[in-house]
């Protein structure tokens, strides 16, 4: 229903789009994220961390380290 809402918005005109899932977020502990306690991480913050880690690795490499 969203899709179909972005496209009579207009915001979707020439682009596909389709829904991804992603199954369930696991902590550390092997146990399930359970938002309503207030202790997940933020969708932000993950991203955030994803993009860092991904650019220091990166930078490993230029340099030539694993």
């Amino acid at each position: 229903m969203i899709i179909a809402a972005a496209r009579k918005a207009g915001w979707l005109t020439t682009q596909r789009a389709e829904h991804m899932g992603f199954g369930c977020i696991l902590g550390e502990d092997g146990k399930k994220f359970k938002t309503r306690a207030g202790k997940s991480i933020k969708l932000l913050d993950l991203l955030n961390e994803a993009r860092d880690q991904a650019f220091k690795q990166l930078k490993n490499r230029e340099k030539g380290v694993k």
